[in-house]
């Protein structure tokens, strides 16, 4: 079954890719068509700029793809799905390649290992202290570059996130176990959140994600499973 989509789905980006190109093609005609009207004298001009815009649509069309893949990957991260994510982590990275990707993906796969062999930490409160460090998912869905940081941390190359990047990053939790995060651009802060939930349990993590097209809740914070 997973062939058989993926065949259908690079069908599709095909087809669509095709239609694209054709549409293009006539609207060329016919400018060519009316060049020649006003100079029959003149060479038609070069067509390069067509093969560009097709290539240029194709792109989008499999990012688009590849960002899809990628939602639905997260999403069954943050249930704990540790080897079915990075499956669908890596098929996207075939219709759209990000190095950064592939070292998170290293990452997410050393817990789908620690998953399947039973080597969890044990969900005990002794285990993590408070104002200890913890490891969390930091995610940019936007469609432009964000820094996203946690408290006692600032704009810095280290938090800077491009469209679509996603990172795990260590994070130091505040005396009364909560952890804020922000985002912002041109030195300013745009949106905040907390984390909340239980700082003493190691097998939660606090999951960031910012995606402008949320107008009203810009920066989210989940927890997810270790």
């Amino acid at each position: 079954m997973p062939r058989i989509m993926d065949r259908c789905i690079k069908a599709l980006v095909s087809c669509v890719f095709l239609l694209s190109v054709s549409c293009m093609s006539a609207g060329t005609v016919n400018k060519g068509q009316e060049w020649r009207r006003i100079n029959p004298d003149s060479a038609l001009p070069a067509t390069s700029a067509l093969s560009q815009t097709a290539e240029n649509r194709k792109a989008e069309i499999l990012k688009a793809l590849a960002q899809a893949m990628r939602d639905d990957a997260y999403k069954i991260q943050l249930k704990g799905n540790f080897d079915e994510a990075v499956k669908k982590y890596r098929k996207s990275l075939a219709y759209w390649p990000d190095s950064e990707l592939g070292k998170y993906i290293q990452q997410v796969e050393k817990n789908a290992v620690h998953s399947l062999t039973g080597n969890q930490p044990k969900n005990t409160l002794s285990q993590v202290s408070i104002s200890d460090t913890v490891t969390a998912t930091i995610r940019n869905r936007s469609k432009s570059s964000i820094y996203i940081f946690a408290q006692n941390k600032t704009f810095s190359p280290d938090n800077f996130f491009r469209p679509g990047e996603i990172r795990s990053v260590p994070v130091q939790m505040s005396a009364n176990g909560t952890i804020t995060f922000y985002a912002g651009s041109d030195g300013k802060v745009i949106a905040s959140e907390t984390w909340h939930d239980n700082p003493r349990d190691p097998n939660m993590i606090p999951c960031v994600l910012f995606d402008d097209l949320s107008a009203d809740k810009k920066l989210s914070v989940m927890t997810g499973l270790r």
